[in-house]
């Protein structure tokens, strides 16, 4: 009667503290910084171009961070998951190139806008500020150097939506259809994002959004701005796509010096090992005589 009466007390409490370590469970929020120097219209807030996005990704149960404007610098990237460069008119100095590619390198993961067309932001500059980032960057994963041209896609008084995803990504990963955009700039190197669906070069929006790896880390380049704000709800591919980017944190990558939100947290180890003292002593109730 005492044996028997025992182990059921030892399995409730081994229970109980497996469901307490799922319940837990892993940290899955991200930070995102942004630069200082984007201009007011590019900073992503609860108003402005980018306002959809950010309602989407700081709601549950995505729950994500977005920093106020901050300066490039490496204790302000250090907490970064993700970094924003939206349509720059100011040179970054060679401090800042230096700190943001050694956090890319280390596991961050950067968006780089690259439309200069002054209502979106940008400037007679921007191209070649981006182009000087990616310059220093250099040859990623596939091998080239992502660049930004002096050709546009796209209509400059309609927006419409062009192209089809193709790509593993996990920013575009499942959509279908393509994304709702106005005239944008080219992008050589790296590896498109969406497959061109018209021999049309207004239609070319695979040449607008490109990505690459370096070492630990990503870089995501947008010809074009891309906010869903123009392009309908929160449910649109615009939206989507930006979710599942900053969603990406939690399988791997966007944290120097290894993700760890990939790790349980302080929390979860403690009741792991109380889960495991449990077993333990439920087992040695079994094996007594």
């Amino acid at each position: 009667m005492f044996k028997r009466s025992r182990a059921p007390i030892g399995r409730m409490l081994l229970l109980s503290l497996l469901a307490g370590c799922l319940g837990a469970g892993f940290g899955e929020a991200a930070t995102i910084g942004q630069w200082s120097s984007n201009t007011a219209n590019q900073v992503w807030a609860s108003s402005g171009n980018f306002s959809t996005i950010y309602a989407k990704a700081t709601a549950a149960p995505q729950s994500h961070t977005i920093e106020s404007p901050e300066a490039i610098t490496g204790a302000n990237l250090s907490n970064n998951n993700y970094f924003i460069i939206s349509n720059p008119t100011v040179a970054l100095t060679g401090n800042e190139l230096t700190n943001l590619v050694s956090w890319v390198h280390a596991g961050g993961i950067l968006l780089l806008f690259a439309d200069p067309d002054p209502s979106a932001g940008g400037g007679t500059s921007t191209v070649s500020i981006v182009n000087s980032v990616l310059t220093t960057l250099g040859n990623g994963s596939s091998g080239t150097t992502m660049q930004v041209t002096n050709t546009t896609f796209g209509s400059l008084t309609q927006g419409f939506s062009g192209g089809t995803f193709a790509s593993n990504d996990p920013a575009s990963s499942g959509l279908t259809g393509g994304m709702g955009f106005f005239q944008g700039y080219n992008l050589t190197g790296g590896n498109a994002l969406m497959a061109n669906t018209s021999s049309n070069p207004f239609y070319q929006v695979a040449n607008g959004l490109r990505v690459d790896n370096f070492q630990l880390g990503k870089v995501y380049v947008f010809g074009e701005e891309f906010a869903s704000n123009g392009a309908g709800t929160l449910n649109s591919n615009n939206a989507r796509f930006f979710v599942q980017l900053l969603a990406q944190q939690g399988s791997g990558g966007g944290f120097p010096g290894g993700d760890p939100l990939d790790s349980p947290e302080p929390a979860t180890f403690a009741l792991s090992g109380l889960a495991l003292a449990g077993l333990l002593a439920w087992r040695k109730m079994r094996s007594r005589p």
